[in-house]
């Protein structure tokens, strides 16, 4: 790849024979900031640059590279070395005397964020070093862990020493760049530096870091990841980018259905829509979500991420920046409430508005009780669907809603599904022109009754044929539907396992399973997602904090009725609410982080947001009998057995979210059960256990 592309990917880059010649590097790192250097940043790089001449100046070859962007993690880090085909990841912090644990984990996610999204480092060696200048000297024992080290402490003296060390020990003698190795541990190929750095990044953010990389003026083409098979996301922004434009052009209505399969990158698409509509700067568009989890999360990250960016601003400078973050996600409820109570009669001022979790939308009943409740609105006749897209409908001209639905994603009483929108459209608002992709039509969508009640009109490039009587035509827009999950981007089969393990397809788990545990050859064979089973919590505990490195957020979560789980210290009664800012986004010094397992969340604090690891606590409301799931309820002090079909749709959607939830792997804790207790009947917990397992998850 071009030079250029390689100084785009550091602020300088140079073999380390020219780098120790007298030059002017502190001017170039200066003149590439986009930002007021300060003085002392002036002075750190400074002092940095002076520990590297001192360290390096005996090594033979290498190159060097400084502020080397990874820019999933929006950072850079200080300094990358090519050395002896090793990736030397270095991290200073320049007049430390202590190596801190945010420290640590900083230097260690710079590292895994390029042996996971880097092409050219996914078969390289990569050595993680913080430099804290002027702490004592320390031990290493260390291994490749996934073809990444733990951190390597370092400071100003002993530097070189370990670059040698590490080099004569892990790397290859007279390797002239970066050493690609194969499983048996020769090196297959090497690539130059200059092409290492230069070759293609496909990061696969949380929705977190989605969001604040969309608040930064990134957008969805930046965040992608590629692989065959793979939906591209920027393809469905493409689709809902011309349907808004042609709305606008012709001054039509038009909904859009975007449908996934858990972790497909809706919500993604989503954001990425609300920041940067796609060639309607001037019209502002808002997502809407009634999941308040997500909500409040990506509000405290966001005005997080705008405080550290933004040190010293003042009072209304952040009010401004608050309100800025608000406009642009809200609560669906609020946005409602508004158009339904207050503002009868006008439009919002949004022509553009995304619906997130839209198949949880609540039905007529459900609305007017709260309306007449809580509003003291006593003539509310509509559900939600109706009320909301009335609402855009007042607009004269265009406007355009955008609905974001989830497979299997209903999980509490009075959520309509997706039904409810069509039957809305089709008996109020037909004028409405609808997008949707076939595959709505799949069982898990819960469509099966609408059939008979759709007519498909064209493709998305065909004309609009007419429409029969009665029945609602849609435009086939094969785009917005997106079937490969990537939150669980080591493999693409986690969505799929879990659909066919809810819906008694054996074979079908079996299969996508053994694509999940297949061995990693660039990760030292270690499977490619590890999913195992125990029945000791403390052992599931152990077994994220060991797997996990560097800030890899990982916690233990439970279906909201999981009463019998308490002898376990497992309370899904301790809301989550006030803390759920704090489980999500918090450090490890935090007993109110998901990281210290002391608070568990549910499915309705984890819908639409995810963990890197992930414990799943599966009590006995869902135990397998008979080849078939028993449904159950924890009332009072027995269990009883759920009937209506709803009720049982909304139990397996919250292990179907719950068992979707990790990035990168996955335990699920069956407690043994205790025989002295009729509430928890160790036969029970022993057939949800023998399922599991004996669909070949692997116990520990």
């Amino acid at each position: 790849m071009s030079g250029q592309a390689t100084r785009d990917r550091s602020w300088y880059s140079a073999p380390l024979g020219e780098f120790l010649r007298p030059t002017h590097v502190l001017d170039q790192l200066c003149g590439a900031s986009t930002l007021e250097v300060t003085a002392e940043q002036r002075d750190a790089w400074s002092d940095q640059l002076d520990v590297l001449r001192k360290c390096l100046k005996n090594l033979e070859s290498g190159h060097l590279f400084l502020e080397f962007a990874v820019p999933r993690l929006g950072g850079r880090a200080d300094a990358v070395l090519v050395y002896e085909g090793l990736v030397f990841v270095l991290e200073f912090k320049v007049g430390a005397r202590n190596y801190e644990q945010a420290d640590l984990d900083q230097c260690t996610d710079y590292a895994m964020d390029l042996k996971n999204f880097h092409d050219g480092s996914h078969r390289a060696r990569l050595v993680p070093v913080l430099v804290a200048t002027k702490a004592r000297d320390q031990a290493a024992t260390a291994d490749l862990k996934d073809g990444v080290s733990p951190v390597i402490k370092a400071n100003a003296k002993n530097l070189e020493s370990i670059i040698v060390r590490t080099s004569q020990e892990w790397g290859s003698s007279g390797c002239p760049g970066v050493a690609q190795w194969s499983p048996d541990g020769s090196v297959s190929e090497w690539l130059d530096a200059g092409k290492w750095a230069a070759s293609d990044y496909n990061p696969t953010p949380t929705i977190i870091e989605a969001a604040r990389a969309f608040y930064r003026g990134h957008d969805v083409s930046e965040i992608k990841r590629s692989g065959a098979g793979i939906v591209n996301l920027t393809r469905t922004a493409d689709a809902i980018g011309k349907i808004i434009r042609e709305s606008r052009d012709r001054g039509q209505k038009s909904i859009c259905f975007v449908t996934g399969v858990p972790g497909a990158g809706k919500t993604l698409a989503g954001l990425n829509l609300a920041h940067r509509s796609p060639d309607m700067a001037s019209e502002p568009a808002v997502f809407l979500s009634g999941n308040q989890s997500l909500v409040m999360v990506l509000h405290g990250a966001l005005m997080r991420d705008w405080k550290e960016r933004n040190r010293g601003a003042g009072r209304e400078e952040s009010k401004h920046a608050r309100q800025r973050v608000k406009a642009m996600i809200q609560n669906i409820h609020h946005f409602r409430d508004e158009y339904l109570v207050n503002n009868q009669d006008s439009a919002p001022p949004e022509r553009v508005v995304i619906f997130d979790e839209a198949q949880r939308a609540w039905t007529r009943e459900k609305l007017s009780t709260f309306m007449a409740k809580r509003k003291g609105v006593r003539n509310s006749t509509d559900s939600e669907p109706e009320s909301l897209i009335g609402a855009l409908d007042r607009h004269e001209g265009w406007a355009v809603i955008v609905c974001l639905v989830g497979g299997g994603q209903e999980i509490n009483d009075g959520e309509a599904g997706v039904s409810e929108w069509f039957d809305a459209l089709q008996l109020k608002y037909p004028h409405w022109r609808v997008h949707l992709s076939e595959r709505m039509l799949d069982l898990e969508y819960n469509t099966e009754n609408l059939e008979g009640k759709l007519h498909r009109t064209g493709r998305e490039d065909e004309p609009t044929r007419d429409v029969p009587s009665k029945r609602l035509g849609f435009c086939d827009t094969p785009a917005l539907h997106l079937d490969t999950c990537i939150r669980s981007f080591k493999s693409s089969h986690m969505s799929s396992f879990v659909k066919a393990l809810l819906e008694h397809r054996d074979k079908a788990a079996r299969a996508s399973l053994n694509h999940m545990r297949a061995p990693d050859p660039y990760r030292n064979g270690r499977e490619t997602y590890p999913v195992v089973v125990t029945r000791d919590f403390s052992c599931a505990k152990a077994w994220l904090q060991d797997n996990a490195v560097g800030s890899q957020r990982f916690g233990v979560i439970a279906s909201a009725k999981s009463y019998r789980l308490r002898p376990h210290g497992i309370y899904v009664e301790l809301k989550l609410t006030k803390n759920i800012v704090c489980w999500f986004l918090n450090g490890k010094d935090d007993p109110r982080a998901s990281y210290s397992m002391e608070y568990t969340a549910t499915e309705f604090d984890v819908q639409g947001l995810e963990l890197d690891w992930a414990c799943v606590a599966w009590d006995a409301d869902l135990v397998h009998d008979d080849d078939k799931w028993t449904h159950r309820r924890f009332k009072g002090s027995r269990w009883e057995q759920i009937h209506k079909p709803e009720r049982k749709r909304y139990l397996e959607n919250a292990y179907r979210v719950l068992l979707t939830r990790a990035r990168q792997g996955l335990v699920i804790f069956v407690p043994p059960g205790d025989a002295k207790d009729s509430t928890r009947r160790p036969d029970h917990y022993d057939q949800i256990f023998e399922y599991l397992h004996g669909l070949g998850i692997p116990e520990i």
